[in-house]
C-alpha cells in the first residue's frame, strides 16, 4: 500500500516527499472577512456551491463592490478548467441580462478565482422558495428575459483555448443560476459547463453535466446538444415558477431518467386550473420530448412569452419584474399582481364597451320616445280642448276661469266610485244629458273609475297645484263627465291643462324621476 513515503534499500526511513496528488492549497482555510485577495477585500460570504465559494468583495482601487468565485480547496483539474472556461466565455458576453466577468487570477498563487459583477438581490431559487408561486405575468416576464439572453449567447462568436466557436449552449439552466437584483434586473449566471457550438470542452465520457431535474431528454441520453436543450430546461424553470414544485420531482435517478425520456410529468392544469390557455400552450411546447416540436430558437420563445405578458399589462417585462420585487421586498401584497391579474382580456374589454354603448343608445331612445309621446299627447289634448269648447260646454267667463292656469287655485277632492253610479251633491240631483265625446277626446281621456266631486274651497284643506293636478290626472273621466254643473267641468279641464304643463316640465327636467312612470301613464292613456 502506498503511503506517500519512499523507503531506501536499508529499510530506513528516507526524507518524506510531498505526494503529487496533494497540494498545499488542499488544506488551506477559506479566506476570512477583511482578508485581501489582490486588490479585493472580503466583505462577506454570499454562497457556497459544489466546487466554489462566492464572496462579496470591495475593489479597493476602484471603490466598487464586486463578487468573486473562488474554488474550494481540494479542487481537481477538471473543476479548475471549468472555472477558467466560464471566465473565458462570459468575458465575451456583454449583455444586460448576463453576469459580467472582469478578471481571473490566483489566490496565494494556487487557487483560481473569477472577479465578476455583484448582483445585489437573490436568486430565483430562493424567490420561489419564499413565495412558492409567482404571478403568471411575472413568471412569463422572467422566462422571456432569460430567453433573450440565451438567444444573444447563441449568436455570438468567441475564442476559447485558441479555437473559434459560434453559438453557445448553457447546459445548466436552473433557478439557482438566474439572479434577480433588488431593482428587478434579471441576470443569467454560471457558464462553467457551457458548450461552444456542438463541442464539449470539459465533459468526460459517460458523465452527464448539469443539474438532474432540469436536464433535457437529449442530455439524459448523451446525445448531441444544441440551443433547444436550453429551451427545454427553461421550460422546467417556468413550470416551477408557476407551480412552486419541480416539473420532475423524482429523487431516484433511474425514475427521473425514464420520466424525462418518456415526457411523463403532471400537466400544469392539475396544479393551476386558472392558468391562461396561451401560457399553458407555451409551457407544453417547451417541454416537448422531441426537440423538433419545441420552439426552434430562444427568440421565438421570447416573442411568445412577451405576447402573454402584453395580455395582462402594457408595462415591459423588466418594469413588471422591478415592481414585483419592490413590492415583495417590503413584505406587502404586490401591487403589480393586483393590477395585472385584474386586467380583463381584450375580448372582455370589447364586450364592456359594446354594452356601455348599447346602454347609452337605449337611454337616448327612451328619452326620445318619452318626448314624442308627450308631444303627441299635448297635440291631442289641445285638439280635445278646442273640440270641447266648440261643443258649447264652456261656461261664461268667471273669476275662476279668467285666472291664469299657473295661479288658479285647485281644490278638488278625489273619490273612487263606480261609473254606473255617479255621486253628486244633493243640490245637483237633476242630471243633464252628457256632452258628446269625440274620437280625439276618447283617445286621450278614457273613462275611469274615479270622478272628482266639486266642493267649495272651505270643504277641504288647500293643496299645492302639483298635488291637485296630479289628482285630477289620475281621474281623467272628470274632464268630460256628464255633470250638471258646467263650471265644475270647466275647472276640471283647466286643471287637466295645468297638470299637463307641470308634468311635461318635470319629465323634461328629469326623465328618470321616481314619478316618471306614473306621469307618462297618466299622459298617454
Amino acid at each position: 500500500m502506498s503511503t506517500g513515503i519512499k523507503f531506501g534499500s536499508s529499510d530506513t526511513p528516507a526524507s518524506p516527499k510531498p505526494n503529487p496528488a496533494f497540494r498545499a492549497s488542499d488544506f488551506m482555510p477559506p479566506p476570512a472577512i477583511n482578508e485581501r485577495i489582490g486588490n479585493l477585500r472580503i466583505i462577506e460570504p454570499i454562497a457556497s456551491g459544489g466546487m466554489a465559494f462566492v464572496y462579496k468583495v470591495m475593489h479597493e482601487e476602484l471603490e466598487v463592490v464586486r463578487a468573486i468565485k473562488l474554488l474550494k480547496p481540494g479542487f481537481t483539474e477538471e473543476t479548475r478548467q471549468r472555472l477558467l472556461t466560464e471566465a473565458k466565455i462570459s468575458a465575451n458576453l456583454h449583455h444586460p441580462n448576463i453576469v459580467q466577468i472582469y478578471n481571473v487570477a490566483l489566490w496565494k498563487e494556487e487557487i483560481p478565482y473569477i472577479e465578476m459583477e455583484y448582483v445585489h438581490g437573490t436568486c430565483l431559487r430562493d424567490t420561489i422558495a419564499h413565495h412558492t408561486r409567482l404571478p403568471f405575468p411575472v413568471a412569463a416576464s422572467i422566462a422571456g428575459i432569460v430567453s433573450r439572453s440565451l438567444d444573444f449567447a447563441r449568436q455570438q462568436t468567441f475564442t476559447v483555448y485558441g479555437k473559434s466557436y459560434f453559438g453557445l449552449v448553457h447546459r445548466d439552466i436552473k433557478p439557482a443560476n438566474i439572479l434577480i437584483s433588488s431593482t428587478g434586473a434579471v441576470k443569467l449566471a454560471d457558464f462553467g459547463i457551457a458548450l461552444p457550438g456542438s463541442v464539449s470542452l470539459h465533459t468526460a465520457d459517460s458523465v452527464i453535466m448539469g443539474t438532474s431535474p432540469y436536464l433535457s431528454p437529449e442530455q439524459i441520453k448523451g446525445q448531441r446538444l444544441d440551443h433547444r436543450s436550453d429551451i427545454y430546461s427553461l421550460g422546467t424553470v417556468l413550470y416551477e415558477m408557476l407551480c412552486g414544485i419541480k416539473t420532475f420531482p423524482q429523487t431516484l435517478m433511474p425514475t427521473l431518467m425514464n420520466a424525462k425520456i418518456e415526457g411523463t410529468y403532471e400537466p400544469i392544469r392539475t396544479h393551476l386550473h386558472n392558468i391562461p390557455p396561451g401560457l399553458a400552450d407555451v409551457l407544453a411546447k417547451c417541454l416537448m420530448v422531441d426537440k423538433e416540436k419545441r420552439y426552434q430558437d430562444a427568440a421565438e420563445l421570447s416573442v411568445a412569452l412577451d405576447r402573454i405578458v402584453s395580455g395582462y399589462t402594457d408595462k415591459s417585462p423588466s418594469c413588471l419584474v422591478r415592481e414585483y420585487v419592490e413590492s415583495t421586498s417590503s413584505e406587502q401584497t404586490p401591487a403589480v399582481v393586483a393590477t395585472v391579474q385584474a386586467r380583463p382580456s381584450r375580448r372582455s374589454f370589447t364586450i364592456g364597451i359594446v354594452a356601455a354603448f348599447a346602454a347609452v343608445v337605449a337611454l337616448m331612445v327612451g328619452t326620445i320616445v318619452v318626448q314624442t309621446r308627450i308631444s303627441a299627447t299635448k297635440a291631442a289634448l289641445a285638439a280635445a280642448v278646442a273640440e270641447a269648447k266648440s261643443s258649447g260646454v264652456a261656461p261664461a267667463p268667471s273669476a275662476v276661469a279668467t285666472q291664469p292656469v299657473d295661479a288658479m287655485p285647485l281644490t278638488p277632492v278625489v273619490q273612487s266610485v263606480s261609473p254606473a253610479r255617479v255621486q253628486t251633491p244633493q243640490s245637483a240631483r237633476t242630471v243633464a244629458p252628457a256632452a258628446p265625446q269625440s274620437a280625439a277626446v276618447a283617445s286621450i281621456l278614457r273613462s275611469g273609475d274615479a270622478i272628482p266631486e266639486h266642493r267649495p274651497e272651505s270643504a277641504s284643506p288647500r293643496r299645492s297645484d302639483a298635488d291637485s293636478t296630479y289628482a285630477l290626472a289620475t281621474n281623467r273621466s272628470a274632464v268630460f263627465d256628464a255633470r250638471p254643473n258646467a263650471t265644475n267641468r270647466h275647472a276640471a279641464l283647466l286643471a287637466w291643462q295645468a297638470f299637463q304643463k307641470v308634468a311635461c316640465a318635470q319629465l323634461v327636467a328629469d326623465p328618470r324621476c321616481p314619478e316618471a312612470s306614473s306621469i307618462i301613464s297618466a299622459l298617454s292613456q
